[in-house]
């Protein structure tokens, strides 16, 4: 099958000057000296040759360590990734993945994972993995396929004093360019990028370079100045508590402000306690944390958040399976957003060249949504559990309990009516 395959690569300067001291080139490269800390993000696009191709189905891979560390700044290019691998699809016929069973939302289809088996490349062609070079602890990665489209949209962060040579390697590639950029306005209405774009034509040779800028209405906006903590409740307890707090923040008019969390299996949202916007996924009042590893991975929640006061999320943990002589605890992690919505009433938005709204939190608000990345934190909850110590106390004194209220219950419904015969007489 012939593919045609075209490559942008997008790199952010804190500065105008530091485009200048930090470039050199010739007629084939481009070499970044890497004096400063400089964001990359590289997108490959691999189109099939049978022309464009609609089915309506859709799939989205993303990945992003606990190691990946993007500056805020970066938000001008990237939206919001969740943490681990998750794995959307549109396709509602497809329920597991691994046999790992996906939640059902009325949006997509979803399986949040840390299993080692099911592993990014898994979603990759050889041939395109002949082009992208994975570097999953340093890189985090968005990827989209339609029927005949796949692209990769890789970011990392150029670590100050680390070269980056960039040249056109394949004539695989029909288009390369190299954005140069700095920051050279920004608000929450527009963001203008300034600097230098070199393109390279069917040959190893770069064809031009030429001073570029380019005009977007931004998707998603980094942290400003308000402080917007999120913090557990302690001593945490079987209820972990979590607590937003949005005192600086006050109400705006077409604004909502949110919190959105991907929790694991040891804990769930109780939607008859509170009212979330919406929790899908293992919610199940009674069953232990070990009865479901093979069934659910666990849930994603979102909760309306009021501004101008501290907001308290209460979360319920299960069950978990005893595992130590004497009693203890296990660490339960989880990464929540906190964010605020706000609609433009302008679908400008979409045509922003860094943004392709997919499946994903942010389909469920409309296409003229930007999003305010207020806070995200990592949480880990401590959660007890009971040592092998006391089982058999336990069981002793559950059959008990059990056994007396056999007796109780007996005695209650027999002896009776032998009283009611003793008041007659």
């Amino acid at each position: 099958m012939v593919t045609t395959v075209k490559k942008r690569i997008t790199l952010l300067f804190e500065t105008p000057e530091e485009i200048g001291s930090n470039l050199q080139r010739n007629d084939t490269h481009l070499t970044i000296k890497g004096d400063q800390k400089v964001i990359v993000q590289t997108r490959w696009q691999f189109i099939n040759a049978e022309g464009e191709i609609n089915d309506g189905k859709q799939v989205r891979v993303t990945w992003k360590s606990d190691g990946t560390k993007l500056s805020t700044a970066s938000t001008v290019m990237n939206g919001y990734i969740n943490s681990g691998l998750n794995f959307y699809t549109s396709d509602s016929n497809v329920t597991s993945l691994h046999k790992m069973p996906l939640i059902e939302t009325p949006r997509y289809n979803i399986l949040h994972s840390s299993n080692p088996e099911i592993q990014l490349q898994d979603f990759l062609t050889d041939e395109q993995l002949s082009f992208v070079d994975l570097n999953l602890e340093a890189s985090q990665y968005d990827i989209i396929k339609t029927a005949n489209k796949t692209e990769i949209n890789e970011s990392w962060e150029l670590e100050a004093n680390t070269p980056l040579v960039i040249e056109k390697n394949s004539n695989q590639i029909s288009n390369q360019e190299v954005g140069l950029f700095y920051i050279d306005s920004q608000d929450e209405v527009d963001i203008n990028l300034s600097g230098l774009r070199c393109l390279w034509d069917n040959s190893p040779q770069i064809e031009r370079c030429l001073k570029t800028s380019l005009f977007y209405k931004p998707a998603f906006l980094a942290p400003n100045d308000q402080v917007t903590p999120i913090f557990l409740d302690l001593p945490v307890g079987l209820h972990p508590k979590v607590f937003v707090d949005l005192s600086s923040h006050k109400e705006e008019t077409n604004c909502e402000y949110y919190i959105f969390a991907q929790l694991p299996l040891e804990v769930f949202v109780d939607k008859f306690q509170t009212s979330p916007v919406f929790v899908f996924g293992e919610h199940d009042l009674e069953l232990p944390e070990y009865k479901l590893h093979e069934k659910a991975w666990g849930s994603e929640t979102l909760y309306q958040l009021t501004p101008g006061e501290v907001n308290e999320l209460t979360l319920h943990s299960r069950y978990l399976n005893i595992t130590t002589e004497t009693p203890s605890y296990s660490n339960i992690s989880f990464e929540p957003i906190v964010f605020k919505a706000c609609d433009k009433n302008s679908l400008d938005i979409i045509k922003n060249p860094f943004y392709a709204k997919s499946l994903g939190l942010e389909s469920f608000f409309t296409d003229d949504t930007n999003f305010h990345l207020l806070n995200t934190t990592k949480l880990t909850a401590p959660i007890p559990k009971p040592g092998l110590e006391a089982f058999d106390n336990v069981q002793i004194i559950t059959g008990t309990t059990i056994l007396i209220a056999i007796i109780y219950l007996v005695w209650k419904s027999i002896p009776g009516k032998f009283s009611k015969k003793e008041k007659k007489e």
